[in-house]
């Protein structure tokens, strides 16, 4: 948005501002708060931030108190795998599904984003409930393609642009999508076509804030209006490998109410913010021409760092109370209590060999992550105290995270899969 924003000449200045917040929240809170009646803003969201917004929930009420604006763009799922995966085809994969599930890790963003959605749809829609526990989350692009390649048997999660330069470099094969139909450009089968009724696009688009005037919100659909009709826009969309989904305020007004009255087959995961997680946000704000602001937010992602900093031992607790119910769940059943001791021991190694730990550091984050203390490791390494939080430090600085609770809560909470609630009342 800000480029074309920028090459269409219908902003003067552009600012990206970044609002984490849990499962898109936070920053649908502050949006509401901060900027009611200022008509220079705009929120950006979408699929994902509908999901964080059950009904009768305050995040409910706040999406029901933005303004459309317009619908931009939808993305499918693209399931992509190292070139030297045995998985040669989409139909070689969802064989394994179908006869082998607990082997297939699948690897994507933090729980509760696109890539875990459809993992549970597709969950749903095979039978597969090992498939839930088998979620490797990631924070970065990078870590989840350095997942995928050196994991043959692991499935990458995302948008088809994710991929595209490492499938042209030949280190990946993209073996379908989620759309409808084959889409341009990319020409790949679907899952519908190969059996599985299961679509998804995640779509994004714009909205006002509340109390804006109708002259403002006619201004801010104008500008958008404009921008999606410029080449540059078109432009952006193969780029990204995009489709068009754009809709006027009318027509994305009746959308939402859609998609807002529709029955959500998925329960809040316990322990878990919103209704899956978190996701990862940014803003953008512009100047637009007559002078004012454009502020986009886009929703996708979560507060790691600041609650890292903020409530650590606090969070810690409640987590471990969700392993426990894990526990429990798992011992209810003995094929998803193997997968999920298969998935967390692999996402473990695989965290640990993306931070570039010695062999040394693996050995002490383990026994840290055991509630061991220095000196507890020490006496086992027999080797000196001061030599354990040297490595300690260097196992803390390499994973960005804040001493031991850090560690502890990164695990918890990233690597071991929520969970789910009993699925006994959901509707078939």
């Amino acid at each position: 948005m800000a480029r074309t924003l920028r090459v269409a000449g219908l902003v003067d200045d552009v600012k990206v501002v970044n609002r984490p917040g849990d499962s898109g929240s936070l920053a649908l809170a502050e949006f509401v708060a901060d900027y009611r009646g200022d008509g220079r803003v705009l929120l950006v969201g979408g699929f994902v931030m509908l999901g964080a917004a059950p009904a009768g929930s305050p995040v409910a009420s706040y999406l029901k108190s933005v303004v459309p604006i317009a619908r931009l763009t939808g993305e499918s799922q693209a399931l992509a795998v190292s070139a030297a995966s045995p998985f040669r085809t989409l139909d070689d994969l969802l064989q394994a599904v179908k006869h082998r599930p607990a082997s297939i890790l699948w690897v994507g963003g933090p729980y509760g984003g696109s890539n875990h959605t459809f993992l549970t749809m597709l969950a749903d829609v095979t039978g597969a409930e090992v498939l839930r526990t088998n979620y490797v989350p990631t924070h970065s692009r990078s870590d989840m393609l350095a997942f995928v390649v050196s994991k043959l048997e692991s499935v990458g999660l995302g948008g088809y642009g994710e991929f595209a330069a490492e499938v042209a470099s030949g280190r990946v094969r993209v073996l379908g999508v989620t759309s409808t139909e084959r889409e341009p450009g990319i020409n790949l089968p679907t899952l519908r076509e190969k059996g599985l009724d299961i679509v998804y696009v995640n779509w994004r688009g714009v909205f006002g804030a509340p109390g804006t005037t109708p002259a403002e919100r006619q201004q801010l659909a104008g500008v958008v209006g404009a921008m999606v009709r410029h080449p540059d826009w078109r432009a952006v969309l193969r780029e990204q490998y995009w489709t068009d989904m754009y809709e006027p305020p009318g027509e994305y007004a009746h959308f939402l109410d859609g998609a807002l009255q529709a029955p959500r087959t998925e329960r809040p995961v316990v322990g878990m913010p919103g209704w899956f997680g978190r996701w990862r946000g940014i803003s953008l704000v512009a100047a637009i021409g007559v002078p004012a602001l454009l502020l986009a937010t886009l929703v996708v992602g979560g507060m790691w760092w600041r609650r890292q900093r903020r409530a650590g031992l606090d969070r810690e607790q409640s987590l471990s109370t969700n392993l426990a119910e894990a526990r429990g769940d798992a011992e209810r059943s003995a094929v998803t209590a193997s997968a999920l001791l298969k998935g967390v021991g692999d996402a473990i190694d695989a965290k640990f060999e993306i931070w570039k730990l010695t062999d040394a550091e693996k050995e002490v984050a383990l026994l840290l992550l055991k509630g061991l203390r220095h000196k507890e490791i020490a006496d086992i390494r027999k080797t000196s105290e001061r030599t354990v939080r040297q490595q300690s430090l260097a196992i803390y600085r390499k994973a960005g995270v804040e001493g031991r609770n850090g560690l502890a809560a990164y695990f918890l909470e990233d690597v071991i899969p929520p969970v789910e609630p009993d699925r006994t009342d959901r509707p078939s």
